[in-house]
């Protein structure tokens, strides 16, 4: 079935090539040029090679005469930025720091002033990463070169971890408060969800859910965007080595909507598909006491553990990764993605009409 599309730009190309561009960039595009019919996707490949799908068309024209004329239509993509690494980012709460890791393992303090118990991390589309202050009611906003801001002030304090829809707005968990907040890109706080018992780690899926994970209760509750709640899952306050959940604490989804959960004082990691059913994804001694999750652009899963970051293969292949140095603890961990590059278009041979097109999500 063709999915349904949305147009995002249309014309003449010599006419509106600065307009292509920004069509493109918007997201994975549809670029249409006479019989040419390109998909363009926005992640990049390896070595920061814009990945697409395009094939030259000759096209056949016929004057008057009955002379025949081949015109050939090119697109060409190039990469304007080809960053090789995602971006890791570690908190630390009792440190009162944030390191930033390649993922080669290489390993430098990105932030060490402005902090009071740095725990949640969450980044947006643009490189920047969010903070949720242990103790204080800050949450600060550093660019990629990290100069911070303050991005939001007020609301609780003994906020934990934090997510980010696709809109822009972070939800915090806050254990000791027993609520979830909600703020806005514009910075306005509101309590999302209260009365809850224990909420620890919390994560947002394509469609604007958010998961929280209940660590007395075993359980996880999904909210719809608008705060009505559900059991995503529910396994009580018993367990076996055989339950799913002991104690869980970091959420994180995969790109096909899949949930992993790394429980609190058990060795391994439980993964949902999104209708709930569970099973083990990976079992290590490295996993106890895993607080934070997060997905690197290539399907890894990386895990804070006490003493550093675990890194987990798509198979389910545990590995140290980085360990923390002295006697200091990691508390969360966000991933920020190579920018999409910027695609410059060259049609050779005429210049005749273009469309742009997008699937509407």
């Amino acid at each position: 079935m063709i999915p349904a599309m949305e147009t995002l730009e249309t014309g003449a190309v010599g006419e509106k090539m600065d307009k292509i561009l920004p069509a493109l960039d918007a997201g994975g595009a549809l670029l249409q040029s006479g019989l040419l019919c390109a998909w363009i996707s926005p992640r990049l490949g390896p070595h920061g090679k814009c990945r697409f799908i395009a094939s030259p068309v000759i096209r056949r024209y016929d004057e008057p005469m009955g002379k025949k004329f081949l015109i050939v239509v090119v697109l060409v993509s190039l990469a304007s930025k080809a960053p090789a690494d995602d971006t890791i980012y570690v908190s630390s709460a009792g440190g009162n720091f944030i390191e930033k890791l390649t993922t080669s393992g290489a390993a430098t303090t990105f932030a060490s002033s402005g902090l009071s118990g740095p725990e949640g991390l969450a980044v947006d589309s643009n490189g920047n990463l969010f903070v949720a202050n242990f103790n204080s009611n800050v949450i600060n906003e550093f660019d990629s070169g990290g100069t911070s801001t303050v991005f939001a002030q007020g609301g609780l304090q003994d906020r934990g971890a934090m997510a980010r829809d696709t809109n822009g707005n972070l939800y915090i968990s806050n254990t000791n408060q027993a609520s979830i907040e909600k703020i806005t890109p514009n910075g306005a706080i509101s309590v999302f969800a209260n009365n809850l018992v224990n909420p620890y780690g919390i994560a947002v899926d394509k469609m604007g859910n958010v998961y929280v994970a209940i660590q007395e209760n075993n359980e996880i509750l999904k909210f719809t965007p608008d705060g009505n709640p559900s059991v995503f899952y529910n396994q009580g306050p018993t367990y076996t080595p055989n339950s799913p959940l002991l104690h869980p604490s970091g959420l994180a989804f995969d790109s096909s909507g899949n949930l992993y959960v790394a429980n609190h004082d058990a060795d391994w990691i439980e993964e949902f598909t999104p209708d709930g059913t569970p099973s083990r994804f990976a079992v290590s001694a490295d996993l106890d006491v895993c607080i934070g999750l997060a997905f690197d652009s290539t399907g890894n899963l990386y895990a804070t553990n006490s003493g550093g970051v675990v890194k987990i293969t798509p198979n389910g292949v545990v590995s140290p990764f980085w360990f923390l140095p002295g006697d200091d603890t990691t508390s969360y961990i966000a991933i920020a993605a190579p920018e999409p590059s910027t695609l410059a278009l060259l049609a050779l041979g005429a210049i005749g009409s273009f469309s742009v097109r997008r699937r509407i999500r």
